[in-house]
């Protein structure tokens, strides 16, 4: 083997794993992900009626 194709072979493989732990991350984080955005989604309609009562519309 050259040392041209090492250089490839490596960086697929890097790439792989990459990828793989990207997507096992996401698989974790997601469900908490949704609830965190429910949450703030929420907080930002209770906000938003809070000011619409304080302006009197």
């Amino acid at each position: 083997m050259s040392e041209d194709s090492v250089h490839w072979q490596r960086n697929l493989y890097v790439c792989v794993f990459g990828s793989f732990t990207t997507i096992m991350a996401m698989t974790l984080l997601l469900p908490f992900l949704l609830m965190f955005a429910g949450a703030a989604f929420n907080a930002w309609v209770f906000l938003r009626k809070n000011r619409a009562r304080e302006i009197g519309t």
